[in-house]
């Protein structure tokens, strides 16, 4: 007869770890969870429990729905995983661009209305934006994922951000809003670069460009973080050449792995 193994809990485990694990086995088994019944299960203070959830949804593990409801955010679904193929194409620039800029450097990838860091390169040393990986971020507001909305067009992007799904998700925007965004998008398909100066954290600053796709719309872009007070530097030729030659080194990289259908 087979016996049974009893895992027993470590002897020396860190509250917080298994405080969000729970977490998650709670979205696993229901659909969505509150604030509250996470403070209930954990055992902890509905403060508390919403700092969990905001992490959670901070590295792509959890996403908050309609009604102030979480769900199993990007890297928990299937959907989200990254093939390890993909980092190892990606991350050659990535380390190269860093080295040449001193800024973070970030790949991500278009899911719904959000972008999702799937490898990040940091500095080691200096004033510097910390590794991202498993980041989210929204489309409209970030450097990467203003660069691939400005692959759309207008009608893909009024669905997106108008359409019954953007109202259920919570990621709707006004019409005052999203003629902001269109004008802006105008702007990145002139220049090919897209900023964010503020937008996703108020002392960050990124400048992001999508990877060519040919045959299809963008759905990797790549950018470079460095703190607020280094703004300035986002706007430098010299980056942008930079950033021009690792999204086309990736690119072809991608393409000669066939490694375009991680999108589909």
């Amino acid at each position: 007869m087979e016996r049974l193994r009893v895992v027993k809990p470590p002897p020396y485990g860190v509250a917080s770890v298994d405080s969000a694990l729970q977490v998650l086995l709670m979205m696993q088994e229901q659909d969505g969870v509150g604030v509250t019944e996470v403070a209930a299960r954990i055992g902890a203070t509905p403060s508390t429990a919403h700092r969990i959830l905001s992490t959670l949804v901070y590295r792509g593990f959890a996403e908050q729905g309609p009604r102030r409801r979480y769900f199993l955010g990007p890297v928990m679904r299937e959907g989200g995983r990254t093939p390890d193929q993909l980092v190892v194409v990606v991350r050659p620039a990535q380390a190269r661009l860093r080295d040449a800029t001193g800024g973070t450097c970030s790949a991500m990838v278009r899911e719904g209305t959000l972008a999702r860091i799937v490898s990040s390169a940091a500095p080691t040393r200096g004033d510097r934006v910390t590794d991202r990986a498993g980041t989210t971020l929204p489309l409209e507001s970030s450097a990467g994922g203003r660069s691939l909305l400005a692959h759309l067009s207008r009608s893909e992007l009024h669905h997106l951000y108008t359409g019954r799904r953007a109202a259920l998700e919570g990621s709707q925007l006004t019409p005052a809003r999203l003629a902001e965004l269109e004008e802006e998008l105008d702007r990145v398909r002139v220049s090919g670069v897209a900023y964010n100066i503020g937008l996703t954290e108020v002392d960050l600053a990124a400048v992001g460009m999508a990877v060519p796709s040919p045959g299809r719309d963008p759905w990797l872009s790549v950018a470079i973080a460095v703190p607020r007070a280094r703004a300035a530097a986002t706007t430098d030729p010299r980056w942008h050449a930079a950033l021009r030659e690792a999204v086309t080194t990736i690119g072809e990289g991608l393409r000669a792995r066939g490694l375009d259908h991680f999108a589909d």
